[in-house]
């Protein structure tokens, strides 16, 4: 939760700009927005603008590199964050997500919570602002990334002025907790009983190595990312026309990856009436039997190839995405490539057999664990029965 309260603080107050009312001031006169966001593995502070963008320099690098974090506006902002603590308590889809994390991932910091719990935000100390910041707010750590209609010597100037000096040069770059891949839970199925109308569940496989953001693993992991959406990534999708189009046992369902620097997990996220859950469940195993049987087709690979590319070219089209998108790959390493360099290098070469054998390595039914939150008790014999079998 520590890295979250940071993140919540840098907008507060900085030595140049010590008023959180005068920053939104400078901000929002100009017509731009800012706004910042904390998830397992990164800190992220943006401003969006079209006026004035040295101002927005000034002020981005300030928060940054020199928060203030007074203790008064600690203690008036860890109001908010319990707040934000308790409205994820109340939040169907944010305990699936918890649940599910602490399943397959035990005691890492990749299935905790990113805002902590209420006694992990209660008792944390200006001091531990400091020793935080002072520890992972180096230069190894920080990436500057800027897009949208500037000239690059421009953004050269800017950074070198308001960046340059500002990150202590020294230290190493922060490297992500090790990841325990003999872990196995106790039980096949964790099952949370809640009063909500319809059981929020995430049906997955405890983490892989190669599902990770690293160069070594990229052909892995976009093939098994091509193989989640075959699964259910769309409205052709296999269960999405098995478990909704034909069945109707669902809103909503849909496969991904949770992907880090160092591994990453393959999911099924779904919802469903309580009576339904077992039905549900053993449907998807089977239509994951029929793939693992019957293969995929060159024309399903086709489709769901067409469509990262759509998605893709789409994230470029916002000057936001595509900052955001330039940051991230500078942090984990990767190539920034243009959509065309992208398709060809990573989308083009992927093959059926590759997706096949994403297939056997992910989809055997012994590969997966189930989580649940809804009124589960009466169907916990039936889940248990079907996650053992």
């Amino acid at each position: 939760g520590l890295a979250h309260f940071v993140e919540h603080m840098a907008f507060k107050g900085s030595d140049k700009y010590p008023d959180e009312n005068l920053i939104s001031e400078l901000i929002e006169q100009e017509g731009a927005s800012t706004n910042a966001f904390t998830s397992h593995d990164r800190i992220c502070f943006y401003v969006h603008t079209q006026a004035n963008i040295e101002l927005m320099f000034g002020i981005l690098s300030n928060a940054a590199l020199h928060p203030l974090f007074r203790e008064k506006d600690i203690e008036v902002e860890r109001g908010a964050i319990l707040q934000e603590i308790a409205d994820g308590m109340d939040s169907p889809d944010d305990m699936i997500a918890k649940l599910f994390g602490e399943m397959v991932w035990g005691k890492h910091p990749y299935g905790g919570d990113i805002p902590g719990t209420k006694e992990q935000v209660s008792s944390l100390k200006r001091d531990n602002f400091l020793n935080y910041y002072a520890k992972y707010f180096t230069s190894p750590n920080l990436v500057l990334s800027v897009a949208g209609g500037i000239k690059a010597e421009k953004v050269f100037d800017l950074a070198f002025q308001y960046f340059g000096d500002g990150a202590k040069a020294a230290g190493e770059k922060a490297k992500m907790p090790e990841i325990d891949y003999s872990y196995k839970p106790s039980s096949r199925a964790s099952l949370l009983h809640k009063n909500f109308e319809q059981v929020k569940c995430c049906l997955g496989v405890l983490p892989r190595e190669w599902i990770a953001y690293n160069k070594e693993h990229e052909k892995e992991r976009i093939a098994a990312g091509l193989l989640a959406d075959i699964l259910g990534g769309g409205m052709s999708s296999r269960l999405f026309k098995t478990i909704r189009s034909q069945r109707g046992l669902v809103y909503y369902i849909m496969a991904g990856l949770s992907v880090f620097e160092n591994g990453g997990e393959f999911w099924i996220d779904f919802g469903t009436d309580p009576a339904n859950l077992p039905l549900a469940t053993s449907l998807i195993f089977d239509e994951l039997d029929n793939l693992l049987k019957n293969g995929v087709s060159e024309n399903e690979l086709l489709k769901v190839k067409n469509c990262q590319k759509m998605n893709y070219a789409i994230g470029q089209e916002s000057v936001l995405h595509a900052a955001l998108q330039g940051g991230d790959a500078e942090l984990k390493g990767l190539d920034l490539q243009t959509p065309e360099e992208y398709f060809k290098s990573h989308i083009d070469p992927v093959t059926v057999s590759d997706v096949t054998d994403m297939a056997k390595r992910l989809l055997p039914k012994e590969n997966f664990y189930l989580a649940a939150v809804g009124k589960v008790a009466d169907q916990a014999k039936d889940i248990e029965a079907i996650m053992s079998s």
